[in-house]
């Protein structure tokens, strides 16, 4: 925590109260900014973005897992930059260069029919196929990694014992904007097409988000001449909320707790980006239309927001073992409901229980790594914790677009994906807060 805090064009300490709040507001804005770049804010665009291309749905799905897969080998390098730079610089870059892409991509139909002719191969799949790898690279690495994680360890790092209470309250947010941005691009599409609204979007974060990043964020309260909860403090070294000592990356990586926590929340990457990527063509084969399709993240989303803060004050008193073992059992009963669809009441459990396991994702996602090993490498542990998490999130949408390919339909990979939650879930209760090494490390 030496890095520097600007004190221009204002001093913090000088805010009339503590700046911790606005910061709390200032991530919450950037998170919800990253939508573009979200599995869910690219559902609505994979029908057009396949006639556009000239590519298959087989094709656009390994397209965006290739491009995803890439991006998530430099996220730990991401993390490690964050703890270097801090936020203000990490989510700054982020956000001016998510804006240059998002432009970029508006005319990735143009780029590979020009390369196509530069190479001899008008109208090439294979060249439509690699431009739409490069972009799904360029979309999440700025979109889903760098932007998610540097908003998201920011307000991590301004709270103590007050830190579920702030996840809860960025909680109440960033789901049910997550969940109306299908809606709200399918709307745009049709209006302005999907090249002008990827033009949109990039023109309001390039110019706006950039502005307001490098302008109100700032990394951590001690710098800033803060403490952490404006001054409040929890007892002396309260397990509930920080370890007897901060963890390095490579001492993370030895606990049996890191490793249940990271597959967990990867597996539930995994299931979300699936489902999300077809959503609307895993209710069309139940019989359900379009917008049923996108209009069903607005009941779940509210849920989410309603688990995620309430969680969030309740993870202030409880193991986060617990919570994870009920966000598994959340996301089996989902894949329950996804496994019945087009049976009535399947797809109420099926909204319901992602509503649920989703508010609790997004709390687990940003409480764990601070909670069980500390602040001082949170940018490390947290960015190789990204790293699981877009992996996964890119074989989730390719795994489930070879089971369409090979069965006709979805059933065989949410299966499989309910099994491997079962394992995961009974592997959660012996997930207990891990001693640290008793010499510590150089940090």
């Amino acid at each position: 925590m030496t890095r520097q805090c600007s004190d221009s064009p204002f001093a913090p300490r000088r805010w009339p109260f503590f700046y911790g709040w606005f910061i709390l507001a200032a991530g919450t804005l950037g998170a919800v900014f990253s939508v573009p770049g979200q599995t869910i804010g690219v559902s609505a665009f994979n029908e057009p973005l396949m006639d556009a291309m000239g590519l298959d749905r087989m094709g656009i799905s390994f397209a965006y897992m290739l491009g995803t897969v890439a991006s998530s080998f430099l996220l730990t390098w991401v993390g490690r930059f964050y703890d270097r730079f801090g936020a203000r610089v990490t989510a700054g870059l982020a956000s001016a260069a998510l804006g240059a892409v998002l432009i970029a991509l508006s005319r990735m139909d143009a780029a590979a029919a020009a390369i196509g002719r530069l190479v001899g191969r008008p109208e090439s799949v294979a060249v439509a196929f690699g431009v739409a790898v490069v972009g799904f690279f360029l979309l999440r690495f700025v979109g889903q990694g760098v932007l998610t994680l540097s908003c998201r360890n920011m307000v991590m790092k301004w709270f103590d014992h007050r830190r579920g209470l702030a996840n809860g309250i960025m909680n109440v947010f960033v789901p049910p904007i997550f969940a109306v941005s299908p809606l709200l691009f399918a709307l745009l599409i049709d209006r302005f097409g999907w090249s002008g609204t990827w033009r949109l979007a990039g023109a309001v974060i390039g110019a706006g988000l950039t502005v307001f990043v490098l302008v109100f964020f700032r990394d951590n309260p001690e710098s800033c001449g803060l403490l952490p909860d404006g001054g409040a403090t929890a007892r002396p070294r309260d397990p509930r909320h920080h370890p007897a000592r901060d963890f390095d990356l490579p001492e993370a990586r030895r606990t049996y707790a890191f490793w249940v926590f990271n597959l967990a929340l990867a597996a539930q990457a995994l299931y979300l980006t699936a489902i999300t990527f077809h959503v609307e063509d895993l209710f069309a084969q139940r019989g359900y239309g379009r917008m049923v399709a996108f209009m069903q993240f607005s009941p779940s989303a509210a849920l989410a927001v309603v688990t995620g803060f309430v969680g969030g004050w309740i993870s202030d008193h409880v193991r986060l073992k617990w919570i994870l073992v009920f966000m598994l059992t959340m996301m089996g009963l989902s894949m329950v409901g996804a496994l019945a669809l087009g049976w009535g009441p399947a797809i109420y459990l099926h909204v319901a229980a992602r509503g649920l396991s989703v508010g609790v994702f997004g709390l687990l996602l940003a409480m764990t790594w601070p909670r069980l090993f500390g602040r001082t490498h949170l940018g490390a542990i947290s960015g190789f914790n990204m790293t699981w998490i877009v992996l996964f999130s890119a074989i989730g949408p390719a795994a489930f677009g070879l089971s369409k390919t090979l069965t006709g339909g979805y059933v065989a990979a949410l299966a499989l994906c309910l099994a491997a939650v079962a394992i995961l879930a009974l592997l959660a209760l012996r997930a207990d807060r891990p001693e640290p090494p008793e010499a510590p490390t150089e940090a």
